[in-house]
């Protein structure tokens, strides 16, 4: 059975929903291992068929530690800690400055603000991280989709984790539909 392996950064949980929700997706056809980029690996074990990457967006890019940092001043509660102590961003060039190439399929998704201003295609974490993985010479088989949320701080808007959902079954059915190779 294929194996996939799913790593996201959150800051209020809107993103671990979107990578959970995927992952249920996915687990039509695969299994499926969901990690937190804080706790992902420093490489990707050549067993993995599919590596599927999602982090917010911040100010119009992926998020940075700088950014972390402000997220976490426009938060009330004096106890709030992100889910993510680091970003897809670090993990990323991590595995670039290892000389870590794809070897494999890979996806993108991330969240965005639910508001016009922000919904630019260019300006949105899941496209810079589908750019990314497209460096390290993983191979795109879907485009990088991108989930709303209504605020800032989440939550997600109506109807999201089950588009979440949908694109983990056709993630999913890209390796069903995929020609087996001969024995």
């Amino acid at each position: 059975m294929k194996q996939a392996l799913i790593i996201y950064e959150s800051m209020y949980g809107d993103n671990e929903q979107v990578a959970y929700a995927i992952a249920q997706g996915l687990a039509t056809q695969m299994r499926v291992d969901v990690m937190e980029v804080s706790s992902a690996p420093p490489r990707v074990d050549m067993s993995i068929d599919l590596l599927v990457v999602g982090g917010p967006t911040h100010m119009t890019r992926m998020s940075s530690e700088k950014s972390r940092s402000r997220a976490g001043d426009d938060v009330d509660e004096e106890d709030w800690e992100p889910l993510s102590e680091t970003g897809v961003r670090e993990w990323l060039t991590r595995l670039r400055a290892r000389g870590e190439m794809g070897r494999g399929a890979a996806a993108a998704f991330g969240t965005n603000l639910n508001e016009p201003r922000w919904v630019s295609k260019l300006g949105q974490a899941s496209h810079a991280i589908a750019r990314r993985l497209k460096r390290l010479g993983f191979q795109l088989i879907e485009p990088p989709e991108t989930f709303f949320v209504d605020e800032a701080q989440g939550p997600l808007s109506e109807g999201e984790v089950e588009r979440a959902h949908r694109f983990g079954v056709q993630l999913a059915r890209h390796f069903a539909e995929a020609p087996r190779p001969h024995a």
